[in-house]
């Protein structure tokens, strides 16, 4: 078998995590049925903020923000399918800071990672298909 070839998603991901009190919890890996779930949560967050999304100007920082504001029971509930912990765990032993490296990194790799593999197969408009 050939080996693989690298892309740019092929980052390092999050392996762990600090709480609050200063303890090391590891995270454990994503399957398929966590996927689900998580893609159910970010569907769910995504139709409260069509408005911040639509707009052009809207900075990465925005979108958190809005996400927080809009569904912080979607955020929390994401991090604890990560973690393998309940929602309760999540906002007793957490902070906003690990919140966000927990939910940022892995966004941002599986928005990557799909954009990788489809972008092939997408035409824009006004480009010369093959």
């Amino acid at each position: 078998m050939p080996a693989k070839k690298k892309t740019s998603t092929d980052k390092k991901e999050l392996t762990s995590i600090t709480t609050v009190a200063g303890e090391k919890i590891d995270i454990p890996a994503l399957n398929w049925a966590k996927e689900l779930k998580l893609l159910a949560l970010i569907e769910a967050v995504l139709g409260d903020m069509s408005e911040v999304l639509r707009d052009e100007n809207s900075e990465t920082s925005d979108i958190i923000a809005k996400a927080l504001s809009v569904a912080p029971d979607k955020v929390t509930e994401f991090v604890s399918v990560v973690l393998e912990q309940d929602n309760d765990w999540v906002e007793q032993k957490l902070d906003l800071p690990t919140v966000v490296e927990v939910v940022v990194p892995l966004l941002r790799s599986r928005l990557d990672l799909v954009m990788a593999r489809v972008n092939p197969y997408i035409t824009l408009p006004g480009q010369p298909t093959e």
